[in-house]
């Protein structure tokens, strides 16, 4: 299962974020991603969510709340699963607020 995320975020508890990204597969493909806490037990910090990719370019936009936060033990994750092929992410933005 192929994963790609960045590790020690510090998020606000509590708190409204954005996460914006675009997204496209050589084919059929679903991704799952989200924030979530980065040490054992792996807990969403307030959003799991995934979504459909074909192979036109998706623009994704999510407004979550944050919940469970640890100072610097924040992580925005993207997993592709088991499903052979390529998978193209770009333009990921995770900003506090909403627009």
């Amino acid at each position: 299962h192929a994963q790609i995320k960045q590790t020690g975020l510090t998020l606000q508890n509590d708190a409204v974020y954005t996460l914006k990204f675009r997204a496209k597969a050589d084919g059929e493909h679903w991704i799952n991603f989200g924030v979530s806490r980065d040490r054992d037990d792996w807990r969403s910090n307030g959003l799991m969510d995934g979504g459909f990719l074909s192979t036109e370019w998706r623009d994704f936009e999510f407004v979550f709340r944050t919940r469970d936060v640890l100072p610097g033990q924040a992580r925005l994750n993207f997993e592709m699963g088991a499903r052979q092929g390529t998978v193209w992410i770009s333009d990921i933005q995770l900003f506090p607020g909403a627009q």
